[in-house]
């Protein structure tokens, strides 16, 4: 009995000293966040079946089948799905444990005005190439009001992350 307690009061006073010694490291430190800059943007990358920020919707067209020399043979209305993600997001804080808020539009009815806003803005940084005509469309988008929210992502979910840049929205 008196080895077993000797042995538990050794165990007690070593413990504490070998968890103390550890370096304390954040999972941030070394890991996912530790190039990301709270304020900027990024294209982050989901895995389609964990992403929710995917919309896909099912509209009609018009669809036709021509012969070589040119008529119409065939005429009918075809159901054709859309899908659009949405993937610039902001991120507005870092926490350890690969956690990150990030914002991005409320609706994803506004994904693609998204995207087209930051190409825009990009756009705009050589008004100069564009037409007068180019130019109101660009300002406009760029200007437009989108209604923004903000989400915790798990960042060790992410396929891939990479800031936004003129040649990552073109592409």
């Amino acid at each position: 009995m008196k080895s077993s307690l000797l042995l538990l009061v050794a165990l007690s006073l070593c413990v504490p000293v070998a968890i103390l010694a550890q370096p304390q490291t954040k999972v941030s430190d070394a890991n996912t966040e530790a190039f990301l800059v709270v304020g900027k943007e990024y294209h982050i990358h989901l895995p389609d079946d964990r992403n929710p920020f995917i919309y896909r919707f099912t509209e009609t067209a018009q669809a036709t089948e021509s012969s070589a020399d040119g008529r119409i043979t065939d005429e009918r209305r075809v159901p054709v799905t859309v899908t659009i993600r949405s993937d610039i997001f902001r991120i507005l804080r870092l926490e350890g444990n690969s956690w990150a808020l990030v914002e991005h539009p409320l609706k994803p009815t506004d994904y693609a005005a998204w995207q087209g806003k930051h190409r825009s803005v990009y756009h705009l940084q050589e008004p100069t190439k564009l037409s007068k005509e180019q130019l109101e469309h660009v300002s406009e988008a760029a200007n437009r009001e989108i209604k923004l929210t903000k989400t915790w992502l798990n960042l060790g979910q992410v396929i891939t992350i990479k800031p936004v840049t003129e040649e990552s929205l073109t592409q």
